[in-house]
C-alpha cells in the first residue's frame, strides 16, 4: 500500500513542483503536509521538514504571498542559509 505521508516522498514531489514552477501546487502541498513533516523529522531526525519549508516558502514568494512565506520561514532552523535569506527578504 502507498504511503499517503511519506515524507521523502512528499518532499520529492515538491521539489519536481518547485522545478517546473508550478508554485500553487508546490505550496498547497506544503501547507497540507508540513506540521507532519515536522513531527516526523522531530522523531526521526530527518530534514525532509526543513527541505519542504525552503521549498514552500520560495513557491509563496514566487505567488507574492508574504503571510504564507512567513510562515514557512518561520519553521526553518536559524542556522539554516535559505532561512536567512529569506528572513531578509
Amino acid at each position: 500500500a502507498l504511503n499517503s505521508k511519506d515524507s521523502v516522498a512528499i518532499a520529492g514531489k515538491m521539489k519536481c513542483l518547485e522545478a517546473l514552477g508550478r508554485w500553487e501546487e508546490a505550496v498547497k502541498l506544503c501547507e497540507e503536509n508540513l506540521d507532519h513533516m515536522r513531527v516526523e523529522s522531530e522523531t526521526l531526525s530527518s530534514n525532509t521538514h526543513t527541505k519542504a519549508a525552503v521549498i514552500g516558502a520560495r513557491a509563496a514568494w514566487s505567488l507574492n504571498e508574504w503571510d504564507l512565506m512567513d510562515s514557512f520561514v518561520s519553521q526553518l532552523p536559524s542556522d539554516n542559509m535559505d532561512g536567512c535569506f529569506m528572513k531578509a527578504v
